[in-house]
């Protein structure tokens, strides 16, 4: 694995970029997430989330300062990428968390822009690190999918409920310059909306531990499911209902044995 590319800023008076930069910036992103799998890659205005979260979820930014963030995330389609990863390493604690950050830093580390002073923060980032934030509302603010604060639930116009966020890089010194994207409207309705918090009510009292209420609850919309919901291993790791994921790991290792 890559050395983890720190937040590094750059002495430079004000933000150290252009458009022309900015948008070289979005374009490499988009392509370089991409190899890696990670197929949501959006922009947003770092300033825009701050003003929508607690302020321990702030980023730290200067008064004014205007610069720019990427919401990070993948739908189904990663699969393929994950499995590779997973022969190249075996078993091995939180793999998912640990593909992302290499994939993180090495998209980091190929940019070879350190004059950017870019921070890092993971969904798998817990409060007490100081590292949390408030994913959802980043994915809303960058347009990516409406954060419905009643159910907690990001819905998708194509991908429904089936797509996750897994890290924001923010580049401290490269000004947002836009375009603003247009907020994402709310495609819950009424009948989803209750039967969601109806099931969620279920999964919290059984602490979260039943797998079959929580596939229950991401299958209640129906919007993307047909396309985009998990299928065959990956949704025995995600939901490990029939096997656990340990065993998914292996069959993975077992069916690639050899390659």
């Amino acid at each position: 694995q890559r050395n983890c590319v720190k937040r590094m800023r750059s002495d430079m008076s004000g933000q150290g970029s252009n458009e022309e930069d900015y948008f070289q910036l979005v374009e490499r992103m988009r392509k370089s997430m991409s190899d890696y799998g990670y197929d949501i890659c959006n922009p947003f205005r770092v300033s825009s989330y701050n003003n929508l979260v607690n302020s321990k979820h702030r980023f730290d930014l200067k008064e004014g300062q205007d610069c720019v963030g990427f919401l990070i995330g993948n739908t189904k389609t990663i699969w393929q990428k994950f499995v590779k990863f997973v022969v190249e390493n075996g078993i091995i604690k939180d793999p998912v968390e640990s593909f992302c950050k290499e994939a993180v830093n090495g998209v980091l580390s190929d940019l070879n822009r350190p004059d950017y002073g870019a921070e890092v923060r993971y969904d798998s980032d817990s409060p007490a690190s100081g590292k949390f934030v408030h994913i959802q509302t980043a994915g809303h603010v960058s347009g990516t999918a409406y954060y419905d604060k009643e159910t907690f639930w990001s819905i998708h116009p194509r991908y429904g409920v089936w797509f996750v966020y897994r890290a924001v890089i923010v580049f401290h010194n490269v000004k947002f310059v836009g375009p603003e994207s247009s907020l994402p409207i709310n495609l819950f309705t009424k009948d989803i909306s209750d039967e969601l918090n109806r099931l969620t009510k279920i999964a919290q009292a059984e602490r979260w531990k039943n797998m079959e209420t929580r596939l229950l609850i991401r299958c209640v919309c129906p919007i993307g499911r047909a396309e985009w919901k998990y299928e065959g291993d990956q949704l025995d790791y995600f939901y490990p209902i029939n096997r656990t994921k340990e065993q998914v790991l292996q069959s993975i290792l077992n069916q690639n044995e050899g390659t």
